[in-house]
């Protein structure tokens, strides 16, 4: 046999073991492929679910008194008037926005106004401060001042708005505190102002007077004179203005702390949750 049938042969060997090993990769390949798709083609057993008994996570997450709101200025102009007072914007009922807007803007034009029903030869500038924002309770105070041209002096003026936020309505004190003489007591002790300690014994004397009583019973309700007591909530402590002669500020505020009226305060009303009243 020559040396070219040999080669021949031998290439021919070697070509077969070629073949023969790409039919056994193949083989073992159509194996693998089966075994998976057989696998997959299983009836799967549904997985256990550990959280079938609970609540969906929204539920979960704790609620909201009500949802956070901003405050903006508002401006009343008109010849020498000028008021500026809050306005809401924010909250996701457009229809409670509107009910407290309303209430705020009334609230800041009466108590400015509604002594000088005659706008001529008035000047008139007032402005607010927020008093507190809370979820249940926002409670603004107005001050100022109104001059009639030929007037002895221009008039102080005080008062203020409290709004129940989730029920768009107005907070009187006499609604969330029981108005007697253990709350006129407290009065005293809690003046906060610039009269001096030699001068307050005597002006509160005049102040807390016989009337004082009645006045707590009817503050934040509208009057007909300016002789008129409001009510305002801190973050500590119940807020008290009452009239008080022109040389004396035409006003004076005290501020009684919670805890120290806690007897007098009626714990059921909703807006003492903003507060630490114990």
């Amino acid at each position: 046999m020559s040396d070219a049938q040999k080669s021949s042969i031998l290439v021919t060997c070697m070509k077969g073991r070629v073949l023969m090993g790409y039919r056994r990769y193949f083989f073992l390949l159509l194996i693998t492929t089966c075994v998976i798709l057989l696998a997959g083609c299983r009836t799967k057993e549904p997985e256990k679910d550990f959280f079938a008994n609970e609540p969906p996570m929204e539920e979960l997450k704790p609620k909201k008194p009500t949802e956070s709101y901003v405050v903006i200025d508002k401006n009343y102009t008109e010849h020498g008037i000028s008021i500026t007072y809050p306005q809401v914007t924010g909250l996701p009922d457009d229809d409670l926005e509107h009910k407290i807007n309303s209430l705020l803007e009334n609230d800041a034009l009466e108590g400015a106004l509604r002594f000088y029903p005659d706008k001529t030869d008035l000047t008139m500038e007032v402005d607010y401060a927020i008093v507190w924002q809370g979820s249940r309770i926002l409670s603004i105070k107005f001050e100022g001042y109104a001059y009639v041209e030929g007037a002895a002096h221009p008039n102080n003026l005080f008062y203020t708005s409290n709004i129940d936020v989730p029920n768009g309505k107005k907070i009187y004190l006499d609604e969330v505190a029981k108005i007697d003489e253990n709350l006129l007591a407290k009065l005293r002790p809690n003046y906060v102002g610039s009269i001096s300690e030699e001068q307050l014994p005597e002006v509160l004397d005049i102040i807390l007077d016989r009337n004082a009583l009645s006045l707590l019973e009817q503050a934040d309700y509208a009057q007909t004179t300016t002789d008129s007591a409001y009510s305002y909530f801190t973050k500590d402590a119940l807020g008290i203005s009452l009239p008080a002669p022109y040389v004396l500020g035409s006003h004076v505020e005290f501020e009684l702390p919670y805890r120290e009226i806690s007897d007098n305060l009626k714990p059921e009303v909703h807006i003492w949750s903003d507060f630490d009243i114990r």
